[in-house]
């Protein structure tokens, strides 16, 4: 299994406990192996995504984890809904320049930035396109939970 979403999306989202929550929620419904598995998520990388305050997943694998539990029937819309899920995180994007190999440095690397690490910052335009992005996700993942639902 790879550590990264299918097709390594260009967003991220740090983890809050929102998005804890959904993770754990959809791991009591269909187990972590099944998540790994459906997310391209490692086990091991859902654990310590669990257990760390400074991790980031790509906002693709959390759009899988909320319509899991929204498929499922998971009435908290902080579990089904990502836009409810990620609302007040940390959204960035990764830079096109950036290589496997650097990836790899980063997941090996202690979880503490420096202390002289700033948060980014967006701008409104930013936001308008990530709310465009954000919106084309939700439309896919519900076009997949219409077309895959049991009748």
């Amino acid at each position: 299994m790879n550590d990264t979403a299918p097709d390594n999306s260009d967003l991220e989202a740090l983890v809050n406990s929102k998005i804890k929550d959904a993770i754990r929620a959809a791991v009591d419904k269909i187990g972590e192996k099944e998540l790994s598995r459906i997310t391209g998520i490692a086990q091991s990388r859902i654990d310590l995504v669990l257990g760390s305050d400074e991790e980031y997943l790509p906002v693709k694998a959390v759009s899988v984890i909320c319509q899991i539990n929204k498929s499922h029937g998971d009435p908290n819309p902080e579990h089904s809904s990502v836009s409810a899920c990620i609302k007040g995180t940390t959204v960035r994007l990764l830079s096109a320049r950036r290589t496997k190999l650097e990836q790899d440095v980063r997941r090996r690397e202690t979880l503490r930035p420096s202390p002289d690490r700033k948060p980014p910052t967006l701008s409104p335009c930013v936001g308008s396109v990530l709310g465009l992005i954000i919106g084309a996700f939700a439309s896919l993942a519900y076009t997949y939970y219409y077309f895959t639902r049991e009748a």
